[in-house]
Formats: C-alpha cells, structure tokens, sequence
C-alpha cells in the first residue's frame, strides 16, 4: 500500500521507499521521518512506477525483492521516464552480493546498502545524495535560467541584425537612387556644351558623387565583412581590361597629386579567369587608394602576374608606393577597422579607416591573402594573391555552335524601362537617347508584364523594389508567357546592391544586373550584348 506517511500523494516526498517488507518498511519509514524527512511508500513496482511520476521525491529507496517485478527492471522503467529520470535510486539488499551490485549500478542505482544497516551510515548516504541532488536540481535551475537569458539575449541580437540588415539595405537603396539621379545627370550634362566654369563646377559634382557612392560602397562592404555574409559571384572577369581600368582611375589622381604612375601587367596574365570581379576591383582600389593618398612625392606602381601551382590559377598583384609608411609600432594595427595610422585631430590625411580591413576580408572570402611590408618615411609594399578558376576553353566549331544565334536587324528600337522613381526614369530616358534607343515606362511589375504583351522590346531594364509587384515576380511571369516577350532580355537597374542581390535577380530569370549609380558605358556594352543575342 502506497503514502503511509503521507497524507495525500500528490504531497511532496523527499523519499520515496519502496519495500514489499511492510515490517523493513516502517522501520525504515520511522527512521527517515525522526530524520526530519518526508516520507511516502509502496510495496510493489507498479506502485512505483505511479506514485514516482506524482511525488517526484528527491531521493528513492528501492529494494531489490519485489512481488511483481525485481527493483533492476523498476529502476530501469522509471530512468525512461522523463521526469524522474534524474532523480537518484539506492538500491536494498537483504545479504550482500558483488553481481548484485555490479547490476544494479548497470541500471542506473547510485548506491547500494545491505540490511541490517548501521541507521547512522544509512541516513549519512542519505543525506549526502538529497544534498548532491539539491545542489544539482539548484545547479541546473540556475544553467536553465541562464540559457533562458542568453537565449532571449541571442534573440534581441538576431532581431537586432536583421533590423541592422533591413536598414543597410534600406539606406543603400535609398542613398543609390538620388546618386543615381547625381551621377546620370552629370554624364548627361559631360555631352553638352558647357562654358569653361560650367565643366569645371560639373568636375567637382562628379568627383564628389564618386567619392560619395565609394563611400556608401566601403560602408557596406565593411558592415557585410562584420556580419560574415559576404557572398561571392563566380563571372568571367576580363582581367587585363579590370587591371587597365583600376590603373586609370590610379594615374587620374596621381597625376592630380604631381605624382608618376606607372603599371606593368605581364604577358601570361590571362585574358578572361572566372571569379568575383566587383570584390576584385573593389579590393585594388582600396589599396590603389591607399598609395595615393600617402604618397606626397614620387611615384605608385603597379605589377600584376599570374602563375599555376599544380592545383591553381594563381593571381598576384603588388602595389608598391614611396608615401609615408608605416611605423613598426603601428604594423599590428593595420587591419583594425576604423584606426587611422594618424589619429590626430588635425591628421593630413581623411578616410573611414576601413579600406584594408574590407581587403582583408575579401581576401580570405577569396581564399588568398594580403601582405604588407611597409618603412616609415620609405614606403610601402602590398602583395596579394587570389586564386581564380580559368575561364573553360572550347573549340571555335563548338563556341559557334553554342554560341546564340545573332538575328536579323530589326527595326525595333525602344527598350522597356520599368522604374518608378521619376527622376531616374529622366536619367535613364537621356541614357537611352544618347546611345540611340528608344524607351517606353512601367512604374511597376504589373504595367511591364502587360506593356510587353502589348509591344515590341528590344529589351527589358528593370528595377527590383517597386510597389504593387516588385521586378522579381515581374521577371517571373514574364518568363512564363507563351510568347516571343517571355525571351527578352531583361537586365536589372537597381538600388539594391548588397552581396547576394545580383544572384537573387538571376535566379528570378533575369540575364544580367547592373547596381545603381549606373555608367553609360557599362549600361551600352550590357544592352549591345543581350540584344545582339535575342
């Protein structure tokens, strides 16, 4: 019979004994109770097996000699219940045996004692396994609450990087638009007739919006580098042109500076690689920066080599400079984000302090690296080394069989431009006009997807974000029309240029991608590639 020495069961237990004895149970129940404990019993395994669940007592006394089962299979039934698994068993034995021990350990028993017992070594263990399983139930309440409050902790920070990631993306859509408007006015206003003060106010403008969209680049770059989500685009990459161009943006300002520029690309650099060729020019112009702006006098080089280890296509490029260097003390803090070599308040030099950790950072996505070997009042040196894919090669009878078959010269000439920002759809309208199109608006997914089943395109430029139904979907649909419209060339014009937005609009079927401020040149060669193959 179960709860002698309690009144109801559902009262809480410190031991609970079982023992089919009713004699060794009273005995026993006595003797905890005179202890100061609170005590329920039973005397069969089913019994057990019941009341445990209910009391959840902290400690259980179990006798191996049972009426309907033997305490090992008692033991092992309540250790699969979950929430008395962890409570801790003493076995009861009435002659001492070695197997017996060993088996009941196997099981799960913490202890073992013989009868008769000395009372006080009885209560002795105990006493010492309810006061092991208090510090471990307190041991335990204290790990759950702490889990409970990193959890919630690592909760606010998720929800914290995600409202971090909204706003980056929020503030580099809504920053690369007017940019945008910025940029493809001046471009427009360079193929005017402009007085001599006139070109020279409209330099100014375009140095400051290069400057200001370089900028908005580091930043995101830099936030992308910190929360690991950098992505890399595998593309071919024309590596002699990006060197080309890298370079002529470097001797524009060195020549600006009074400083010699100079670059040597060698013979066996390959003409096109595959890899990520917007993190590529991105890195060289950090350190390209970098040289000219520490360099008061003399002069920047560029070398540029390409070497196959067995394994690799291997790239290296060194930028050599004979600007200010750096001093031994400050070596170690080359790559520490926002730390500026000179940190005094009236520095000569200006900057956000982050250009050679994002290198850093793209290096190691890439799976090179960047070294720098530097000599105050002498120079500096940066080496890096890139691995790169070479671009697949295939027989010229192969290449024109898979290459799309160029068209007839149609007679259409507009291109359908779905934008809902007005003043970029004035830009883009100038763009289109001086490389010789024609253009016709969407201001959402909707207009465009019924604009071309209405009319002929040479090609679709589409931004992303729009309202009533975003460039995506509209890519979508479009692609599942049942006519000549669902092959269009549809080229993404958008503000949304965070690592990863390029693949999101491939992989919503559009062929190619350009991120807002775009260039009119970037923007005809794209437009004469896609519509030479429609």
């Amino acid at each position: 019979m179960a709860d002698r020495y309690l009144s109801a069961a559902s009262e809480e237990a410190d031991v609970l004994v079982v023992e089919q004895d009713e004699q060794q149970s009273d005995l026993l129940c006595m003797l905890l109770a005179q202890a100061g404990y609170r005590i329920s019993s039973c005397d069969t395994g089913k019994e057990a097996l019941e009341v445990a669940p209910e009391l959840l007592p902290g400690l259980i006394l179990l006798a191996v000699s049972l009426p309907d089962m033997d305490g090992f299979t008692v033991c092992q039934q309540l250790k699969q219940i979950e929430q008395v698994s962890r409570i801790p068993v003493i076995f009861m034995a009435d002659s001492q045996n070695h197997e017996l021990e060993e088996k009941g350990f196997e099981f799960g028993g913490i202890d073992f004692i013989y009868r008769p017992t000395n009372d006080k070594v009885l209560l002795a263990r105990i006493r010492t396994q309810l006061e092991l399983k208090s510090h471990q139930d307190a041991l335990e309440k204290l790990v759950r609450v702490r889990t409970d409050t990193l959890n919630q902790a690592l909760q606010e920070l998720s929800h914290s990087n995600r409202s971090k990631d909204r706003f980056l993306d929020t503030i580099s859509h809504e920053l690369r638009t007017p940019l945008n408007g910025i940029s493809g006015g001046v471009q427009l206003l360079n193929q005017t007739r402009l007085a001599p003060s006139q070109a020279q106010y409209l330099q100014v403008i375009q140095k400051s919006s290069t400057h200001l969209s370089s900028l908005l680049e580091s930043i995101l770059d830099f936030s992308e580098a910190s929360a690991n989500s950098l992505v890399l685009q595998t593309t071919p990459i024309n590596l002699v042109n990006l060197l080309h161009e890298v370079s002529l943006l470097a001797s524009q300002r060195c020549r600006e500076k009074g400083l010699y520029y100079e670059s040597y690309i060698a013979p066996d650099v390959s003409q096109k690689l595959l890899g990520d060729g917007q993190k590529l020019r991105r890195l060289l112009f950090h350190v390209l920066d970098n040289a000219v702006k520490f360099t008061s006098k003399g002069k920047v080089h560029l070398q540029a080599d390409e070497y196959f280890d067995g394994v690799k296509h291997w790239l290296q490029v060194q930028v050599v400079d004979t600007g200010v260097g750096i001093s031994e003390g400050k070596k170690n803090a080359l790559f520490a984000p926002f730390h500026q070599l000179d940190s005094a308040f009236n520095r000569q030099h200006g900057g956000l302090g982050i250009g050679l950790p994002i290198c850093h950072a793209f290096c190691e996505l890439m799976g090179g690296q960047i070294n720098i070997d530097a000599q105050q009042g002498v120079g500096t040196v940066v080496e890096i080394s890139l691995p790169f894919k070479p671009y697949p090669t295939i027989s010229e009878t192969n290449e024109a069989s898979a290459a799309p078959k160029k068209k007839g010269k149609r007679k259409c000439k507009t291109v359908l431009v779905v934008e809902d920002n007005r003043v970029n759809q004035m830009v883009q309208k100038g763009i289109l006009t001086k490389l010789g199109y024609e253009t016709v608006f969407a201001e959402n997914g909707q207009e465009a997807l019924d604009q071309v089943q209405k009319e002929d395109f040479l090609a679709i430029l589409m931004d992303c974000q729009m309202p009533i139904m975003d460039g995506f979907e509209a890519t979508r649909k479009i692609r599942t029309l049942d006519t000549t419209a669902s092959k269009l060339p549809i080229i993404a014009i958008t503000a949304n240029a965070m690592s990863g937005d390029r693949q999101r609009c491939l992989d919503s079927g559009m062929d190619d991608y350009l991120a807002k401020p775009v260039k009119m040149d970037e923007l005809k060669d794209k437009l004469q590639r896609w519509i030479a193959t429609y």
